[in-house]
């Protein structure tokens, strides 16, 4: 297994939020835009990120900067991408290059989704939950849980809040998962309130593409657990390590479907296929010690196996979870040599990629498409697994 570089793209944003769909386009968006190139690196789209009444940003004096309409994290799906972060807007890009448009909460934007076909979102926003049409942004639902009609509008912790955070669509489209300090399923069709599955505070959520929901729960020192929407039932629970700091970053399986860092979590970019056996899929979630990947297997414990920073203490940086299912790439930062780093679940360093100069990665493809970059400038690498 190795890295080869491959291209090198110039987008328009410094440090832009990345991302690599199943069919090698990329996407780069930032401040002052969303640029699109195709698997050879030909810029497709540029889409300014200005609407009728922004206030326009001086790219003069500040080339590259954000504009306030939240473009920290990014999801695509169907022919949108949809962009948030720190503001209460979720923001709307057709792929084709079409104008761009917003759907306004009430307050600060959390977490966002897409169905797979791209045609429904649903996005959270302290106790907003609603469920909107991605091409006219005409809400369909504003879901409610009948706690919210008794909550204490001043108590963050109140009922109205325990099932806003974070959010995620179940592979068949129908219904949707809400996360905070409760799990909540609901009906996409109706907006009706299906049940409360768990009632503790979950950091992270992932639907496999069989439909079984994994979620990280209960901070440090707690839970990776999975449950069936079928019928509830929690089918299996396992306690984690405890850090003492907030130790679990991101949980994804299944990293065939591609993998784009944003901030300190993942996000997927695409939606797998189901495995031909769902159990013999790698989990893998980064704490920040290290990384693991868990595997379960057959309904037994999860086997665990542990790449702690002792690996590359001095120059472990950022991990992503690579399309193999069972290996991770992480940026080496040791004194002047940077490099990208291929490590095995056992923690071992199977390849290493020296660096000119140094880079962060950026996100990860279904075939194996590395992006990382310094700047506005992204370098693709190409991931080859060589035959042993």
């Amino acid at each position: 297994m190795r890295l080869d570089p491959v291209l090198e793209l110039q987008g328009k944003n410094a440090d832009p939020t990345v991302l690599v769909l199943p069919d090698d386009r990329v996407l780069a968006l930032g401040g002052s835009g969303l640029s699109i190139w195709d698997g050879s690196g030909a810029q497709l789209h540029w889409t300014r990120g200005v609407i009728a009444g922004d206030i326009e940003e001086d790219e003069e004096e500040f080339p590259g900067q954000a504009m306030p309409h939240g473009y920290a994290n990014l999801v695509a799906a169907g022919d949108v991408a949809l962009s948030w972060g720190g503001m209460s807007n979720v923001t709307v890009w057709p792929l084709d290059g079409g104008a761009l448009h917003r759907v306004f909460h009430g307050d600060e934007v959390s977490d966002a989704a897409l169905a797979a076909d791209g045609r429904r979102a649903i996005s959270v926003a302290r106790d907003e939950r609603w469920v909107w049409d991605t091409s006219t942004g005409e809400i369909l639902h504003r879901l409610q849980h009948a706690a919210d009609d008794h909550a204490d509008d001043d108590d963050a912790d109140g009922p109205a809040h325990r099932c806003t955070g974070r959010v995620a669509i179940h592979p068949d489209g129908r219904r949707a998962v809400t996360a905070g300090t409760g799990l909540c399923v609901w009906d996409l069709a109706t907006g009706a309130h299906l049940r409360t599955l768990f009632d503790g505070r979950v950091g992270a959520l992932w639907f496999r593409s069989d439909g079984r929901l994994f979620v990280a729960a209960g901070g440090s020192g707690g839970v990776i657990a999975s449950f069936d929407l079928d019928d509830g039932r929690c089918r299996s629970m396992e306690a984690l390590d405890g850090t003492g700091e907030d130790p679990v970053v991101g949980l994804i399986g299944e990293p065939a479907s591609g993998v784009s860092r944003q901030g300190r979590a993942w996000r997927a970019a695409g939606v797998a296929s189901p495995p031909a056996d769902p159990d013999d899929v790698s989990l893998l979630f980064v704490e920040r010690h290290g990384y693991e990947v868990r595997t379960p297997s057959g309904g037994a414990p999860y086997d665990v196996t542990r790449g702690r920073r002792e690996i590359d203490q001095r120059r472990f940086g950022a991990c992503l979870p690579l399309s193999t299912g069972r290996h991770v790439i992480l940026e080496s930062h040791w004194q002047a040599a940077p490099a990208l780093l291929i490590a095995d679940h056992r923690g071992r360093i199977v390849h290493e990629l020296p660096l000119a100069d140094r880079l962060a990665l950026r996100a990860v493809g279904r075939s194996g498409r590395v992006i990382a970059g310094a700047g506005a400038a992204l370098r693709v690498i190409q991931l080859v697994d060589e035959p042993t």
